[in-house]
């Protein structure tokens, strides 16, 4: 009997002294909650124990005990028991394999710059943007080199849904692309020059209509340094700007208007107004309010160094011509920050005679120009550039000739800018359609 009373009083002390084993003491910090560990996906091959889930996990004794809630379990492998060490290139392709999460930060992007994106818009019916009319949309591969890399166009529209069965790659129908909502991506075979296409019809006029597009290389999200073009055009009856900002750094070019061709003023008036804070005068015309042909409100930032001009195409290669005067608005919270117009010349010895003012405006030998004043401040808005409004190309200024960078402010931060194209009298025209370009960052 005493021999029974002993041995039980043995495994009593035995069982007591083996306490701290089954959690941690009071020098140690405290497991990782049962929850959290049953949240990991480990697969039936995984025993919890692999370098792969070392990181992640704590000590085997540990996990062993949460799992199983018992109160000891044999040693683990001297390999395994104690081991935190980071991952090795093959462990990491092991958790892969596993499902085990990927950390994406770890993304290395190449710094290749093979190839830029520009965009056009056209309207088919070649008048001011109205709902329902009908687009299309060309993205321009211009190649600058070579990459091993793949590559993808990416591009994110507004106010334009996409027909179904127009996409094209040179012309011709593919199927290695996705369209989801307004996103359209496309695999490049290739960083060799190509045109991508694909026709929609606008929305609403509540809205602009809008593509930003860029290209992509190694993974969809590494961005190409300078790809970047884009298109921001109003819809008559529209007077909403872009609710996000364009930094001129990636963008190469953004379209503010497609080709509008000669039309009767009074259609563009009954459409888009007049400017009544704004008078126009010294030219071949009466004293007048002017007509809105087009306007583009948008948020711009660029570099300080950067110059940023008007052009007709994205190429800069041409000319471009406005009938009357496109009027450049630099604002900040609505406040006007900066202003400046494109204006023309007359030669002179006109026989045009103003009733309303009972004056000729323009009849000396010398010419005159154009002014716009701006009518509560008595202020003559400052010429940009200026042109004659006669010759072989008449009311046309060569591609980047009409700097606006001027007008910004001098630190680059995010201002409004809004670029409108205004006509006189008779008949008003855009063509063959309006840009602006920055140059590179230094």
């Amino acid at each position: 009997m005493h021999r029974i009373a002993l041995l039980i009083l043995f495994c009593l002390v035995s069982s007591c002294s083996d306490e701290p084993a089954v959690g941690p003491s009071p020098d140690t910090e405290d497991p990782q909650p049962l929850q959290d560990m049953r949240e990991r996906d480990l697969s039936p091959s995984d025993d919890g124990t692999a370098d792969s889930d070392s990181r992640d996990l704590p000590d085997g004794d540990d996990l062993l005990d949460l799992d199983l809630g018992v109160d000891s379990q044999p040693d683990a492998p001297e390999d395994t028991a104690d081991d935190t060490s980071t991952d090795t290139p093959d462990d990491q392709d092991d958790a892969g394999e596993t499902g085990d999460l990927i950390d994406e930060e770890v993304i290395d992007c190449p710094s290749d710059r093979p190839a830029y994106v520009s965009v056009h818009v056209r309207d088919f019916n070649l008048a001011p943007l109205q709902v329902n009319d009908r687009l299309e949309v060309t993205f321009q591969i211009t190649a600058l080199g070579t990459s091993s890399h793949p590559g993808w166009l990416w591009a994110d529209l507004g106010n334009i849904e996409v027909l179904e069965g127009t996409i094209k790659r040179d012309g011709a129908p593919f199927s290695d692309y996705q369209l989801v909502g307004q996103r359209f991506e496309a695999s490049l075979p290739s960083w060799e020059e190509a045109t991508y296409t694909l026709e929609g019809t606008v929305q609403n006029n509540w809205q602009l209509v809008s593509v930003r597009s860029g290209l992509a290389v190694g993974y969809r999200d590494c961005d190409v340094a300078r790809s970047r073009s884009g298109a921001l055009l109003q819809v008559i009856g529209g007077e909403s700007k872009t609710p996000f900002c364009l930094d001129m750094a990636e963008f190469r070019s953004v379209q503010l208007a497609a080709e509008i061709p000669l039309q009767d003023t009074s259609s563009y008036r009954e459409l888009n107004g007049q400017r009544e804070d704004i008078w126009a005068d010294h030219f071949i015309f009466c004293p007048q309010h002017l007509t809105i042909v087009h306007e583009t409100e948008f948020c711009l930032t660029r570099r300080p160094e950067q110059s940023v001009t008007l052009s007709g195409s994205f190429t800069g290669d041409s000319t471009w011509e406005v009938d009357d005067f496109a009027l450049v608005e630099v604002l900040e919270s609505s406040q006007l920050l900066a202003d400046g117009c494109t204006t023309q010349t007359h030669p002179g010895d006109s026989n045009f005679w103003c009733e309303d003012t009972g004056t000729n405006p323009c009849p000396t030998p010398d010419g005159c120009q154009a002014e716009l004043t701006v009518i509560d401040e008595v202020r003559v808005i400052q010429p940009l550039a200026v042109t004659s409004a006669v010759g072989d190309c008449p009311r046309c200024f060569q591609d980047g000739a009409v700097a606006i960078d001027p007008l910004l402010p001098a630190d680059g931060h995010a201002v409004d800018v809004r670029i409108t194209a205004l006509d006189m009298e008779i008949q008003g025209r855009l063509q063959p359609a309006l840009y602006i370009l920055s140059s590179d960052p230094e």
